[in-house]
């Protein structure tokens, strides 16, 4: 009866133990957030080429192949200028479930906007220059 109970107890305490070290070490999670920073680095690499390119020619370039310095992968990146060539956006989309819940499991981007010189995320898929709407 003893080693029953003491069974019994082990089993109430390892499991909890066992499902919250699954909860906790959840490797797709933290390569998505790995992937998201490595964006959000990215956007901000871009957005400073921009800006130095801006400071430098008055405008912003037309074709990304003008800057000096692009981030890898510059696929994943978009970029937009406004109608009157004095702001720009730059992002990418975010992967994480941390940035999915911001936007209630829609899409997040990982935005920068001159207008606002700030880098966060945004609930948008298809943004356009101008003032953001950003969660964090």
């Amino acid at each position: 009866m003893r080693n029953f109970r003491n069974l019994i107890v082990g089993l109430a305490i390892l499991v909890p133990v066992f499902y919250l070290g699954i909860l906790v070490y959840n490797p797709p999670e933290r390569e998505a957030i790995a992937r998201d920073k490595v964006r959000k680095d990215g956007v901000n690499l871009l957005a400073r080429s921009l800006d130095a390119y801006f400071k430098k020619d008055g405008v912003y370039p037309q074709a990304l192949s003008a800057l000096e310095f692009v981030p890898p992968n510059l696929e994943i990146f978009t970029y937009k200028i406004s109608e009157d060539g004095k702001n720009i956006i730059v992002y990418a989309e975010a992967e994480s479930l941390a940035s999915r819940q911001y936007c209630l499991q829609g899409t997040a981007s990982i935005l920068y906007s001159s207008d606002e010189n700030r880098t966060a995320i945004i609930c948008d898929d298809s943004p356009t220059p101008g003032p953001q709407d950003f969660v964090d």
